[in-house]
């Protein structure tokens, strides 16, 4: 089976087994600067026991349920996995890859991370482009997880920082350089953005790869805004609609000429957030296809995540990349990557109620 990023799958619709193996292929880097491991997570996604943080370094877990194996031909890493003898305390198993060096992960030739089971069948692959990164450092790339029942999950979720940013996120701690340490010491807090919790910056190439003889159109971004009061508001370069810091609706937009041009979305207070719906259009284009879009996001976390414009549409020139709804810690980034005409017909999918007739 073939998943796309953000698909999960119930292991028991793909095998009835409990001992599987993971295989990793990244091409890109040289072995010395890219590390793969798995971090074995309890319950809020928080390594508890550091001998379920399996890396070169830590190569197995304490009973052998998580075994890294090495790589292979044509493969970067392998992981043997006994789901069935894990603590019932682990509930998450985190494959995830990073750098150490000066890389990133935009420099993905090609890749993947697949499933199979202890015999050699296949169960699910998800496959891997560096077009859909920028400057990531490390990536969660797939999770197995427990919700009733063993899920697998295709993630290809970008982070700054390297190995030890992601043992940080996942409440893991840094031991010390220094061998004559007793114990590793408490890792520092994850940083915030206290002024930026969201960030949202769009991205084309500066020409069209294709089909386009005369003037190229102009991309822009653009959200439909609803706070918390029920005020809606509408950001876009076009009218002028930029927004404000200080005031409602405390998210601006703001342009940069380039080359190559992107435009970038900032939420100030995303605790006024009902939701927001986050679109770009082709001005003077009949589609978005040809210009290789992609929102960039940064999460209050520090995540960085990468939502390229798959399939665009021909006459289709208006995208919903994604929406951003829920309050305070409880927000949700959902992709979305719906095609419309226009501003009005989107509008009506998504029940905002602006009315978007001409004066």
């Amino acid at each position: 089976m073939e998943l796309i990023r953000g698909q999960k799958v119930k292991l028991s619709d793909l095998s009835s087994q409990l001992q599987l193996r993971v295989e990793v292929h990244i091409v890109g880097f040289s072995p010395e600067e890219l590390d793969i491991a798995c971090f074995g997570l309890a319950a809020g996604d928080k390594l508890e026991d550091d001998r379920y943080f399996v890396f070169y370094n830590q190569p197995q877990s304490p009973g052998g349920e998580i075994r890294k194996l090495g790589p292979a031909p044509g493969l970067e890493e392998r992981f043997a996995l006994n789901l069935a003898a894990l603590p019932t305390s682990i509930t998450k198993l985190s494959f995830v890859a990073t750098i150490d060096g000066p890389g990133q992960m935009s420099q993905i030739e090609e890749g993947f991370i697949l499933l199979r089971e202890l015999g050699g069948r296949e169960l699910a692959r998800f496959q891997l482009r560096g077009q859909d990164y920028a400057q990531e450092k490390a990536l969660i790339l797939a999770e197995l997880y427990f919700k009733d029942l063993w899920r697998w999950a295709a993630r290809g979720q970008g982070f700054n920082g390297g190995l030890e940013a992601l043992l940080i996120y996942f409440g893991g701690s840094v031991a010390a350089e220094d061998p004559q340490d007793e114990a590793p010491q408490p890792a520092p807090p994850s940083p915030q953005r206290a002024l930026v919790p969201w960030q949202f910056q769009l991205h084309s190439i500066q020409r069209p790869a294709w089909g386009w003889t005369g003037n190229a159109p102009l991309l822009h971004l653009g959200a439909l805004l609803q706070l918390t009061s029920g005020t809606k508001y509408v950001l876009q370069e076009l009218g002028g609609l930029w927004g404000a810091k200080e005031e409602a609706p405390y998210v601006t937009l703001a342009t940069s000429a380039g080359p190559p041009r992107s435009q970038k979305l900032t939420c100030y207070k995303p605790a006024t957030i009902e939701r927001l719906l986050l679109f770009c259009f082709a001005q003077g284009g009949d589609s978005l296809q040809g210009l290789g879009a992609r929102l960039e996001v940064t999460t209050p976390q520090g995540e960085v995540q990468t939502l390229p414009l798959l399939q665009p549409r021909p006459h289709a020139p208006f995208c919903v990349i994604a929406t951003l709804q829920g309050q305070g810690s409880t927000q949700q980034l959902q992709r979305q990557e719906l095609y419309f005409s226009d501003h009005a017909q989107a509008d009506r999918h998504f029940q905002f109620g602006l009315d978007w007739r001409q004066a």
